[in-house]
């Protein structure tokens, strides 16, 4: 008779489990998603990211993004990865109901709140926190919905910067192929080279091109000119990018510099100025201008050094003899 009892009490047991788990997987199979529209991330003018430190805020100018309100240019590849995120965002699984934002990082202390604007209104906005543990998930919230979900990708470091990492650290860029002068100032003493030009056979100038298609150039006092080391010099700053940012009024760059280069076009000019090294955080840098952005710059040790090697060999005659001798004795 008990076993009997007990029978019954274990159908009864098993029974309720059994309607408990499908009502479960029916709610899971019965909640609705969102259905996010993509956007058309060219009408994108304007983006906030709040952080628990602060607001960063990105503005569309003249078809370039912009860190407000200094007007920094920003880093065109964040930010593309940044529009790309918000223009496809799409959620794929309900996480909790009810809100638990602590254990998701989309606390206070912890969310990322990201919105977008075309020119008139808001056209995205969620809440962010950390990725799921598979890593190919993040937590996001939407407005007007307490639900937490699984959002794809894992993309909160695409958003997660200070003003300084979304700032566009290239402090030079240019078309080698348009520059008609180099000039660089070292001690007292500068040093120029243009480019040869030749007449063609229906009299028209032309840059006279090697077969590698080298730029050859000639010294502005007549002297030989090598045409590799020129072309090596705007190759290594036709994309320059800084390490970092300092202020205008750093004292780094209050003293004499190294040396200076500038560049012309037919159209515009640029110059580019090295300073005496520095220790940073026991760190070798080197303090740098450039007329492309606003505020001095640091330089890498290695990347200065690469620049100082050609600039070197250009500006030291002696340095050119030496080496033509060392040539000679080794052949």
């Amino acid at each position: 008779m008990r076993s009997k009892k007990e029978l019954i009490v274990l159908l009864l047991v098993i029974a309720a489990a059994a309607a408990y788990l499908l009502s479960r997987q029916q709610d899971r199979l019965t909640y609705e998603l969102p259905q996010l529209e993509k956007i058309d991330t060219q009408t994108v003018m304007k983006m906030t990211v709040t952080r628990p430190a602060g607001e960063l805020l990105l503005e569309k100018k003249e078809g370039q993004w912009q860190l407000m309100p200094h007007g920094y240019p920003a880093d065109a590849t964040k930010i593309d990865a940044m529009l790309t995120t918000i223009g496809n965002l799409t959620v794929t699984t309900v996480v909790a109901e009810k809100s638990s934002d602590a254990r998701y990082d989309l606390d206070p202390d912890h969310r990322l709140e990201v919105k977008a604007w075309d020119e008139n209104k808001i056209v995205r906005q969620f809440s962010l926190g950390k990725a799921a543990d598979t890593f190919r998930h993040t937590f996001v919230k939407l407005p007007d919905d307490n639900r937490i979900f699984h959002a794809k990708d894992n993309f909160r470091d695409r958003f997660d910067f200070t003003v300084a990492g979304l700032r566009s650290k290239q402090v030079l860029t240019f078309d080698p192929d348009e520059i008609i002068s180099i000039q660089v100032a070292r001690n007292d003493q500068t040093f120029e080279w243009m480019p040869i030009e030749t007449k063609s056979a229906d009299g028209d100038e032309k840059e006279k091109k090697t077969d590698s298609v080298v730029k050859e150039w000639k010294a502005a006092d007549e002297k030989e000119a090598d045409h590799t080391k020129l072309n090596q010099l705007l190759d290594r700053l036709a994309g320059l990018n800084c390490q970092s940012y300092l202020e205008p009024e750093d004292s780094a760059v209050s003293t004499p510099p190294v040396w200076s280069i500038d560049l012309k076009t037919t159209a515009t000019s640029y110059s580019f100025t090295i300073y005496p090294e520095i220790t940073k955080e026991e760190e070798k840098l080197w303090p740098a201008t450039a007329s492309m952005v606003a505020d001095p710059f640091l330089l890498a040790d290695w990347q200065t050094k690469d620049i100082a090697e050609i600039v070197d060999y250009l500006t030291m005659p002696q340095k050119i003899e030496s080496d033509k001798e060392t040539l000679k004795e080794s052949s």
